[in-house]
């Protein structure tokens, strides 16, 4: 039976994701456990985020005779800063890089100076481009067609989301970066007239994989309350330190603009 098992992870929690990428990557620590527990022998991943990038929906296929529910119960159990909520029995040739798409959103705290231009220079990423200054150029062409990027104001924050059936490697944090920077230009210029790399990259912690879609494909959702009840901590956790630093920032008169 070949699976797709959709999962999440803390990105800042594991020294990357592709295998043999430091001592505790995402793929060698989910197939420790496998091997160990003679679940399965390999597996495929439908993403292979950037290092300290964070995911909610990546996706992974492996071929097990175990029963889906015992599987992602083994894995949320032994897998620290993971989280295993979904599976799908699929073709024993089905690859979970063929999606519709995917979706990242990259997230930008209250503070960061952003212009007015910030939405028109993001639109003109929209559509079919050669990214070749705009990600780390590999073996794969650097041509790709983005959906949509769409920008969302929260309280206390600005959320972006891309759009893709595929992304390049710094694709989207390089986009960031050029967006950023070109937020305040009076007169908007085409960023594919640039014959070289764009030089500057956003932190990567603020992104997300947030989900991959797969068209006719229908994933059954599990629940495990320890897995849920630890993230449910950390989030308390961390909005804890958030508060003792807000404190500090107000007190100290801390600002973006200290020297």
């Amino acid at each position: 039976m070949r699976l797709f098992i959709k999962f999440g992870y803390l990105g800042w929690l594991f020294t990357g994701y592709q295998s043999s990428n430091g001592n505790r990557n995402v793929e060698d620590t989910i197939l420790k456990v496998l091997r160990e527990r003679k679940i399965a022998d390999s597996l495929n991943s439908a993403a292979r985020t950037d290092r300290n990038v964070s995911a909610i929906g990546n996706v992974i296929a492996l071929n097990s005779e175990e029963k889906p529910e015992k599987i992602l119960g083994i894995l949320n159990s032994s897998i620290d800063g993971m989280i295993f909520h979904q599976h799908a029995e699929v073709a024993e040739d089905a690859n979970p890089r063929h999606c519709d798409f995917k979706i990242y959103r990259y997230i930008i705290p209250g503070d960061t100076d952003i212009g007015p231009k910030f939405k028109p220079v993001l639109r003109s990423f929209v559509g079919t481009h050669d990214f070749s200054s705009f990600c780390r150029v590999d073996n794969r062409n650097t041509s790709r067609s983005i959906k949509s990027i769409v920008v969302k104001k929260a309280r206390d924050a600005v959320y972006v989301d891309f759009v893709a059936g595929s992304f390049l490697w710094n694709q989207i944090r390089t986009i960031m970066a050029y967006a950023i920077d070109h937020s305040f230009d009076e007169t908007l210029e085409d960023p594919f007239n640039l014959r070289e790399r764009y030089p500057k990259l956003v932190r990567p912690e603020p992104l997300i994989l947030i989900d991959i879609e797969y068209s006719g494909l229908s994933f059954k959702i599990y629940s495990s309350k320890s897995k849920n009840a630890d993230f449910r901590s950390r989030l308390m956790e961390i909005s804890m330190k958030n508060q003792v630093l807000s404190q500090f920032a107000s007190q100290l008169k801390l600002s973006s603009t200290t020297r």
